[in-house]
């Protein structure tokens, strides 16, 4: 029984934003990464994700008042 680390061979989809498409595109890092180095590349990518979502939301701007 081999018991050394195998990639999982999952199969990305690109997003159409290239922000987001180099955060994920970081993961395949992992793979050559030793497991203590992976929590650092998650975080960066969480970080990442959530400036791309933040500066959506600032480029939409507030969003209208409700009608009642």
């Amino acid at each position: 029984m081999d018991d050394a680390p195998r990639p999982l061979g999952v199969v990305r989809v690109e997003s159409g934003d290239g922000r987001v498409d180099g955060l994920l595109g970081r993961l395949a890092d992992l793979d050559e990464l030793p497991v203590a180095e992976h929590q650092g590349v998650y975080e960066e990518n969480h970080e990442g994700l959530r400036a791309v979502l933040s500066a959506l939301d600032v480029a939409q701007g507030p969003p209208p008042p409700s009608v009642r």
